[in-house]
């Protein structure tokens, strides 16, 4: 366990400075730091968090509007016969939910009927008559593996209907930049973030201390416990994301990394994270 260096203490003060939500959350931060072995780990946990996209209200309304600018004026999405789906599941609320809410909301300012916008993916193949276009949409998308198996997904029962194949497009509020081509490739006609994120390391390290932050973050990853609740401990994030995202009040996407967010350290010790994932 490292000591706070008077330098780490400078540096906490400027990352309150440079991430205003870190104020609220020191206590965590401090016993994250306290977790690290020496002040190398205790540095690149501040260096992560300085580079952290935060959606805070202000943010958030505007990520929204270009979202929904995006369907509105940019894509070919007609409101009367397009469709725009969360890829959410049904069987809990999440932040899929949240948006389709939120972009309903505002399509209907513009003119578009509600019924436009639907909470479920799945709802898509039940539609009376085949729509013109879709929308897949999420508040954020990491590997894109989630999207790309909702196309899958829709485009198989839709096939069944003689649908035929139906032009998809992907959004959300936030959105890995690697998973753009993953998504392209899996049959989106376009897809957009309106933040667009790198990989917290291998995208933003300096090159000549990536090497060195990669085997920080495994050391720090390794003392954690490796399965809570049967969840197995995502390395660097689900799908090695590497994500460094948070929008306010909301639940961690498990993109991010765990040293974030992970209940446990070995052997079954509680951890006060940083972030909360339900």
């Amino acid at each position: 366990m490292a000591k706070t260096s008077r330098a780490l203490v400078n540096l906490l003060v400027q990352l309150t400075v440079d991430q205003p939500w870190a104020k609220g959350r020191l206590l965590q931060i401090e016993e994250l730091l306290d977790e690290c072995e020496d002040e190398s780990e205790q540095a690149l946990v501040c260096s992560l968090i300085k580079k952290f996209t935060y959606l805070d209200s202000n943010r958030h309304d505007t990520v929204l509007s270009l979202v929904v600018s995006q369907i509105c004026e940019k894509w070919p999405i007609d409101p009367a016969t397009g469709i725009i789906a969360a890829v959410s599941p049904d069987r809990y609320p999440d932040s899929g939910n949240f948006v389709a809410h939120e972009v309903r909301t505002k399509l209907k300012e513009k003119g578009w009927k509600s019924d436009r916008v639907l909470a479920r993916y799945d709802r898509i193949p039940q539609e009376e008559s085949k729509p013109s276009a879709m929308v897949l949409i999420d508040e954020f998308v990491g590997s894109g593996a989630t999207f790309e198996s909702r196309l899958k997904t829709i485009r198989e029962r839709t096939k069944n209907k003689g649908w035929g194949e139906i032009p998809a497009y992907a959004t959300a509020y936030a959105g890995m930049r690697f998973s753009r081509q993953r998504l392209i490739d899996a049959g989106f006609v376009d897809v957009f973030f309106g933040a667009e994120l790198l990989k917290g390391i291998s995208e933003q390290s300096d090159a000549s201390k990536m090497a060195e932050d990669i085997v920080l973050m495994q050391a720090m990853e390794a003392r954690l416990e490796e399965v809570v609740d049967d969840n197995e401990l995502p390395s660097f994030g689900y799908g090695q994301c590497e994500a460094l995202y948070w929008r306010d009040r909301a639940n961690i996407p498990n993109s991010v990394f765990p040293v974030f967010w992970w209940p446990e350290r070995k052997v079954r010790k509680l951890r006060k994270v940083v972030f909360t994932r339900a």
